[in-house]
């Protein structure tokens, strides 16, 4: 443009002069100083720093963006035809889609709104779920926290307006049209509620109800069905869903009756966790008191066992008896098959089992010939009297009847209650059977010592009338195969 054509340059805005009285700078007026106003500064904050300064949220202006910060697992790919994902493809000369496309624009939407032409990935809008247990390097599973609802029905309208409903509220959905669909989801992604159809093209929703808790144990699952039918919601219920609505669906209700599962949820997961805390805690005081228990017995039969070694040391014959006692005894029950409790029970009591003798006279005691019948009597009163210094030992009671049993007869000839056969307890039939081969095969004051196998054969004599059949068995395989341990070591060089 040439220079004779420029536009003259408009005119400079001339300044008003100021009213008389106001706070304008005119010539006459000095311009006041202003004030300076020094904001503040927040506890904590150094000298000399900026503080941000917090903007006001004004009607329809700067308002908080909310942004998906989750990024999907297919590298980019949202599900077509989901409220907040990309845009459908338009159907038509207008949209130049894919002429197979649907009504609404949606190009070959699967079950769970992903198209089918891509990789199967469930997706919440724009957003992909994440997977149910991912695995770290390590091989390790991390736990995930539930995502959302889950809506399986085989009415592709029912199943968008549920989730478009729900989506609104808050929630994040996947749908599944079957239930394979249903369970292969659940198998991927962790949901914390369910809203199942009851009739479905591939199974019931009844029957699917036990398959979908045994995946997720702690799910909330909300049936949906065409028929008000009682039978049919308490069968439901039995299988363990937890709510029941009729279709139509009320929106507002649906929602209601959600919140109160989800609620319902919770609470069962609290209550789960201090059931289980509950339990840990008793199994451990349990084991506790057990081995107090244990260690209380052990002080107490210690104790016991000192009585014992201090009866037998006034007297030479019988020292050692109620130990060798103890363990014959021990392994013939163990070899008749008895429980492992049971065998230490009957260890206990051999050698216990003539504690009773400190209330026998010593004079009776140390006496080199016969007893009279009078002071046979008075020897007699020793297993009640064990049994009287054992009894305030409530631990020790299957010891104390076998202590007090010991020398009845398989006939009933003994005592103190002449018992007989099975009657007897088994405890006391071993010990008595061991103290007899003891006496037997130890010297003493009126007999000589015999040998192992010369003393089974001589107690043959008593099978049937003193003795059980079955113990002399297996007392005669145990010192059988005692004796042919003993050989062998004589044997070495």
């Amino acid at each position: 443009m040439a220079r004779g054509n420029r536009s003259p340059a408009p005119a400079r805005r001339q300044r008003r002069p100021a009213r008389p009285g106001s706070r304008g700078h005119g010539p006459d007026r000095a311009r006041p100083a202003r004030e300076h106003r020094v904001r503040p500064r927040p506890p904590g904050a150094r000298a000399g720093t900026r503080q941000p300064v917090q903007p006001r949220h004004l009607p329809g202006r700067n308002r908080p963006v909310r942004r998906d910060v989750r990024e999907p697992l297919d590298g980019g790919l949202r599900a077509e035809g989901s409220r907040r994902g990309a845009p459908a493809a338009r159907s038509g000369p207008r949209g130049g889609g894919d002429s197979g496309a649907g009504r609404g624009g949606v190009r070959g939407v699967g079950c769970c709104g992903t198209s089918l032409d891509r990789p199967p990935f469930p997706s919440v809008g724009s957003l992909t779920l994440p997977l149910r247990t991912p695995v770290t390097p390590a091989g390790s599973s991390l736990p995930v926290e539930a995502v959302g609802l889950l809506v399986v029905d085989d009415e592709e309208p029912v199943r968008i307006a549920l989730q478009r409903y729900l989506e609104g509220q808050g929630y994040e959905v996947l749908t599944a049209g079957t239930g394979e669909d249903a369970l292969r989801i659940l198998r991927r992604h962790k949901l914390a509620c369910l809203l199942l159809d009851v009739r479905l093209p591939d199974t019931s929703g009844v029957d699917l109800v036990p398959r979908l808790l045994e995946l997720e144990p702690d799910a909330a699952i909300l049936m949906l069905s065409a028929v008000d039918d009682a039978a049919s919601a308490t069968l439901c219920m039995q299988r363990g869903a937890v709510d029941y609505l009729t279709k139509p669906v009320d929106l507002p209700a649906l929602a209601q009756a959600i919140q109160r599962a989800l609620r319902g949820r919770d609470t069962r997961i609290e209550t789960n966790k201090l059931n289980h805390w509950l339990k840990e805690e008793v199994a451990i005081r349990t084991a506790e008191l057990r081995l107090e228990r244990a260690n209380l017995e052990r002080i107490s039969v210690a104790t016991l066992e000192t009585l014992v070694n201090a009866l037998e040391a006034k007297d030479p014959y019988l020292r050692g008896h109620s130990a060798r006692v103890a363990d014959l005894s021990a392994m013939i029950a163990a070899e008749m098959g008895l429980p492992d409790e049971q065998v230490e029970m009957i260890r206990t009591a051999g050698r216990l089992h003539d504690i009773g003798k400190i209330g026998v006279r010593e004079e009776i005691l140390n006496k080199e010939g016969p007893l009279t019948d009078e002071e046979f009597e008075h020897v007699k009163t020793h297993p009640v009297t064990a049994s009287q210094i054992l009894a305030p030992l409530r631990h020790l009671r299957q010891v104390i009847e076998c202590v007090q049993s010991h020398h009845e007869r398989w006939d009933g000839g003994g005592y103190p209650e002449g018992l007989t056969g099975d009657a007897i307890p088994i405890g006391a039939r071993v010990i008595g059977a061991v103290e007899i081969y003891d006496a037997l095969t130890t010297a003493r004051s009126y007999q000589e010592r015999m040998v192992p196998e010369l003393a089974i054969e001589r107690m043959r004599e008593l099978i049937g009338t003193v003795m059980d059949p079955r113990v002399y068995q297996a007392l005669q395989a145990v010192i059988s195969r005692r004796e042919t341990l003993v050989l062998l070591d004589d044997s070495r060089p």
